[in-house]
């Protein structure tokens, strides 16, 4: 058993220009009704089945096999009607999504991930990332520790607009 401190690892993702639309509409459910985006939808059955494989082969490397996952979702309506990339979202539709799993070993929470899709930056009060992708991982112990991690293009002063996610995700498969 991992005598490890909780442990929190966040995605933050600002879907408002991502151009796939199938993806940020119809999958994560962007500008559909609340009512629509729930755990039981097929996406977010698969979503949260493959961050479960991800938050166990995390707490592996960090030496702990967890006894059970409990995950959700929680859904915030758009507070205005916006304009993204994939078309507009109209106020009180889906804005953005949290995903979330926690982990435990017996009754001891010991680690969090989650995943925010947001087409409204700060909706909810989630985080929001100053470009499009951020990942935030937490350690609670004696001394605490907190990284952020921004993906970008580039370092340097910039016009290419192309997603930085699209080659990560494209190096996972090449190095597979």
């Amino acid at each position: 058993r991992s005598t490890l401190f909780p442990y929190r690892r966040s995605s933050d993702l600002d879907a408002a220009k991502h151009p796939a639309a199938v993806m940020v509409k119809e999958a994560i459910g962007i500008g559909k009704p609340l009512e629509e985006v729930n755990p039981d939808s097929p996406f977010n059955r698969y979503f949260l089945a493959f961050f479960s494989e991800m938050t166990t082969g995390a707490g592996r490397a960090l030496g702990m096999t967890f006894d059970r996952l409990d995950s959700g979702l929680e859904a915030a309506p758009a507070s205005r009607d916006l304009d993204i990339a994939i078309g507009k979202v109209e106020k009180g539709t889906l804005g953005g999504v949290r995903y979330w799993l926690h982990g435990y070993v017996g009754d001891r929470h010991l680690m969090t991930v989650e995943v925010h899709w947001v087409a409204e930056p700060g909706i909810n009060g989630w985080p929001a990332p100053k470009d499009r992708y951020q990942w935030q991982i937490e350690i609670e112990g004696r001394p605490s520790a907190r990284m952020v991690l921004d993906v970008l293009p580039t370092l340097k002063e910039h016009n290419d607009e192309y997603d930085p996610a699209f080659l990560a995700t494209a190096a996972t498969a090449v190095n597979a």
